[in-house]
């Protein structure tokens, strides 16, 4: 807090050079433990204090009292008021006038700069409190830490250069960047102050990190170029041949503000230039070969010789992954791939994935740029692709579409390590219209790669004039059986066909206004899914309850939710489905398959007396079927991996042959893939 020097009136003499305008008085104040309480306005300019506020000690009325600079703990009471007049600048022949506002109870300062020359319309928000600064402009805020800031003091010289006309060559310049770090999700708003909320109440809310610039590097940032720059605390190697930076680039939005604190000293009076930057680090190295040994996962500054470099190193080729939960209230896991650098020799390409959740489909969206690395060209086409169903749709991408800001924003979030909510998310509905065939060797490989046994064609997207619940929502169109009959039923079982239209979802942040993070994006098409299922008959003598005739296809009783419809879509249950570490995650065995095993691994066990062992003793374990020794290779046995793999055999048949109510269709053992360590 600010700290302050008492001074009675009764003896205090002193003078200032230019007349003080009067700063708004604390109704009651306490400094240095002392409390105070306004007795009256009146003139001190003739004792050199900082307001004509005049106070009596609360215990000890009688003595008056105003205050000056000084080191004692200042804690002041009293509500907002604005600063009268505000301050004058003329910068580069435009004149504009910045005005602020203070309030003493709280010790925040606001600042409000119009839009001028370069520069759009900014604000400032600055808690004494928490140290804490807000920057609102181009419909975002970010915010800063920085510890101790004397807010007190600066609102009381912004007082004094009131109704000031002053040329921007009057103060002192200082440069700051403000590097992008991560995104303030809805319930991560909630634990800032009242007061940032609602300074920021229709912006989304960024964490950045302040760092001071000279002038070469911010007009360079400014400029769109990309600039290297010092680390706070450098990591720098052992043989200090090599140690770490970051580059930067600026992506806006820029501002600028007068009344901040000169870095050279001489009090409030400088003229603060701000430039929000995107950073990563790299290694510069003075002896080759000592970043890739040092530091093998970082960059060489040296290399970052253009912006498509930086965002190579930005992005990076690893997978990355946010969290968001839906209107259902289900949790959902979408991921991030970028090719940087070219590994394949391909242009660059933004890949995001969905997997399948409530009654939305697996979904793959994917953007390329051109081979020159431009994302947008006349030339340019069929460089979007939505993969869903059994469709790969071919878009142009739009020219308000920036893959590049949009994968920047996916890792914002991501470092914000939250769970994006409903109020973080704008629904968009949409309907994907088929205008035409799309060759698909014409494509980008990546996309050739993805739409392999998939319906290419060319679409335009289009709002929906379906809502989130329409689309969402489970529905099944009437039954309607096989034709010819006779050759598709039998005395035990009739197959059917059953269908069902779709969408997919997806997270992306194009383009976003307000408090939200991410929209939503919902698609869907006219395709309609078919799907075969199979209904017993029920008449004496069929047995088992779903027979042979129904082996490969779900029971058509069981398709009540748009999960079992994938499921039973997307393979005959009686394939056993692959294991991988991720299975559990993914829920790649899915509902229903999952629970069929469950119970038929119940029913075995208590068919053969509570115990597995008689399943087990297919290991052959001594003494056993194979004598004194046991059956099973182990060891560096080259028979070690067929033998259990026959043994994997006869655990499947016998869950599939003893008597377990599930049929073979849906009792499959499911496996471990080979390629698995």
């Amino acid at each position: 807090m600010a700290r302050r020097i008492i001074l009675p009136l009764v003896w205090m003499v002193g003078f200032v050079t230019s007349p003080i305008v009067p700063l708004p008085c604390c109704v009651q104040k306490t400094v240095g433990g002392v409390s105070y309480t306004l007795e009256q306005e009146a003139d001190t300019s003739g004792y050199n204090c900082l307001a004509n506020c005049v106070y009596q000690q609360e215990l000890d009325p009688g003595q008056l009292f105003c205050f000056a600079s000084g080191d004692l703990e200042v804690v002041c009471g009293g509500e907002v008021t604005e600063i009268p007049g505000g301050l004058s600048i003329t910068e580069n022949g435009t004149t504009f006038v910045e005005t602020s506002s203070y309030n003493p109870r709280t010790n925040i300062l606001t600042i409000s700069v119009p839009a001028h020359n370069a520069y759009g319309q900014t604000d400032f928000l600055l808690d004494g409190k928490l140290g804490q600064t807000v920057m609102k402009s181009n419909g975002s805020c970010m915010l800063s830490n920085h510890g101790d800031l004397n807010v007190r003091e600066m609102a009381e010289k912004l007082q004094q250069m009131n109704q000031l006309t002053a040329d921007e060559n009057l103060f002192s310049t200082d440069y700051l960047i403000k590097v992008r770090r991560s995104r303030v999700g809805f319930k991560e708003r909630a634990k800032l102050t009242k007061e940032i909320n609602e300074f920021c109440k229709q912006e989304g809310i960024i964490n950045t990190e302040d760092k001071s610039v000279n002038k070469r590097e911010f007009e360079a940032l400014a400029g769109g170029e990309m600039v290297i720059l010092y680390k706070d605390e450098e990591s720098i190697s052992n043989e200090d041949q090599c140690w770490i930076k970051e580059a930067c680039t600026n992506p806006g939005p820029n501002a600028c503000g007068y009344g901040w604190p000169n870095p050279t000293g001489g009090g409030i009076s400088a003229h603060q230039l701000s430039a929000t930057v995107v950073c990563v680090e790299c290694c510069v190295e003075t002896t080759p070969g000592c970043c890739r040994k040092m530091f093998p996962d970082f960059c060489i500054c040296q290399d970052i010789s253009h912006k498509t470099v930086l965002m190579d190193c930005i992005l990076g080729n690893d997978t990355h992954e946010i969290y968001y939960k839906d209107p259902s209230g289900s949790v959902v896991r979408q991921t991030m791939q970028f090719n940087a650098f070219n590994p394949e020799g391909n242009s660059r390409a933004l890949r995001f994935h969905v997997h399948a959740h409530d009654n939305f489909q697996d979904m793959t969206m994917m953007m390329h740029a051109a081979a020159s690395g431009y994302w947008h060209h006349a030339t340019l086409k069929n460089n979007m692709l939505l993969q869903f169903g059994k469709r790969c749709h071919i878009l142009d991408l739009p020219s308000h579409v920036f893959p590049m800001d949009i994968g920047v924003n996916f890792l914002e979030t991501e470092s914000g390590n939250f769970i994006l909510n409903q109020e973080d998310q704008l629904i968009s509905t949409n309907t994907l219209i088929v205008t035409g065939a799309v060759d698909l060797q014409t494509l980008h490989p990546d996309i050739q790669k993805l739409c392999r046994g998939f319906q290419v064609v060319k679409s335009e997207m289009v709002p929906a004039n379906q809502s989130y619940a329409d689309v969402s929502t489970f529905k099944l169109s009437p039954v309607r059986d096989i034709a010819p009959v006779g050759m598709q039923m039998t005395s035990c079982c009739t197959k059917q066909v059953v269908s069902s239209i779709t969408g997919a979802c997806i997270q992306w942040t194009n383009p976003v206004t307000g408090t939200a993070i991410h929209v939503h994006l919902v698609v869907t098409d006219d395709a309609e899914t078919d799907l075969t299922c199979c209904n017993s008959n029920g008449n004496a003598g069929c047995s088992p309850l779903y027979p042979a005739c129904c082996e490969c296809n779900c029971p058509c009783a069981d398709i009540t939710s748009a999960q079992i419809f994938r499921e039973c879509l997307s393979r005959p249950l009686v394939l056993r489905k692959p294991l991988t570490q991720d299975s559990i995650a993914n829920n790649d065995l899915g509902a229903l398959h999952a629970s069929n095993l469950i119970r038929a691994m119940g029913n075995l066990q208590g068919a053969n007396g509570g115990s597995l062992g008689y399943v087990a003793n297919f290991h052959g374990d001594a003494p056993g079927p194979c004598g004194a020794f046991s059956c099973c290779p182990h060891g560096s046995s080259m028979e070690f991996l067929p033998w259990h793999r026959l043994y994997s055999v006869q655990m499947d048949t016998e869950l599939r042959t003893q008597s377990t109510g599930v049929t073979s269709s849906t009792a499959a053992q499911p496996f471990t893939p080979a390629t698995l360590p």
